[in-house]
This record gives structure tokens, sequence and C-alpha cells, in this order.
């Protein structure tokens, strides 16, 4: 394992050493280095500027956090770090004020966009309650409407049946005679 360290600033990652990866992990995409004209030279980490000083009167703040890489994993340059450093300057107190100032503009204009999104949603329900209450209504007075109509099918089924049995009668009568 080794930790190479170029002249420009970098972030270094650790990798595992393992060349296949865990079952079930997705596949790794290579991760292009940034190319130039001339290549950059490596230099391996120096301790001479630590030679002189004891390591027990070194302050805890600048003791290295890893005097031996762990084994099992290689140190990389990462350039998602580096990248996400270039793209974000430092701000000004103006620049971070206007940045807030749009944060809450857009806040502002969100909760507004929802207020009005949950008025019509309120409105919608109270409609669709009301042609609910509509409907219920038109469909209780067609099952009052079907119930009379059944009442007076009965009555003029009877009507009929005893209107065939006068007739039966009256048949009965005259060919009696």
């Amino acid at each position: 394992m080794v930790l190479m360290r170029s002249t420009a600033p970098t972030t270094f990652i650790l990798a595992p050493l393992s060349r296949t990866p865990p079952i079930g992990t997705p596949s790794l995409l290579p991760i292009p280095l940034p190319t130039s004209s001339f290549p950059l030279p490596l230099l391996l980490p120096s301790t001479s500027c630590r030679e002189g000083i004891p390591e027990a009167d070194m302050p805890l703040q600048k003791k290295p956090r890893f005097t031996t890489p762990i084994g099992g994993y290689i140190v990389g340059k990462s350039s998602v770090a580096v990248t996400a450093r270039q793209i974000r300057p430092a701000l000004t107190i103006d620049d971070s004020c206007r940045a807030e100032d749009r944060l809450i503009g857009r806040l502002r204009r969100e909760r507004r966009y929802f207020r009005t999104l949950s008025t019509t949603y309120a409105h919608e329900v109270a409609h669709s309650c009301d042609y609910c209450t509509q409907i219920m209504d038109y469909c209780q007075s067609r099952e009052v409407h079907t119930s009379t109509l059944v009442t007076h099918i009965e009555a003029l089924q009877r009507d009929v049946s005893t209107l065939q049995g006068q007739q039966i009668d009256d048949g009965d009568r005259l060919t009696g005679h």
C-alpha cells in the first residue's frame, strides 16, 4: 500500500486493495484523472520535518491521522472533492445575504403555491361532498319512486286477477243457462 501525493491540492480517498468486489456490488466505472501537457511529479510523504520534535510534545491536532495506511486499502485521488471545491467559490457577506434572500423568496413562493393548492383541494372536496349529497338524494327519490311503482303494479295485478276471476264466473253463468 502506498500513499502518493502530487504538488497540486487534492483530496485522498481510501479504496480496497481487493480486485474483485463483493457479490451484489455494482461494477465501478473508471474515474479519469486530469490530463495535462506535462506529468505531475509524485512525491512520497516526508517525515523529515517531524524528526526534531518528540512525539509526546506534538499537539494532538498536528499529529498525523494516518501514520501508516491501514492494510487492505490503497490511497487514491478523488476528483469529486476538487471539483466541488472549484464550483463553490468563497461567498462574501453580501453574496451570502443575497443567497439567503433568494432562498427565503423561493420558500415564500412555494408556501404561497402550496396554500393555493390546499385551498383548491378544499374547494374540490366541498364540491365533491355537495355533489355526493345530491346523488344520494336523487338515488333515494328514485328508490321511493320505484317502490311506489311496485305498489301500483301489485295493485294492478290484483285487479287483473280479480277481473279474470269475474270473467270466468260470468262465462260459467252464461254457458250454464
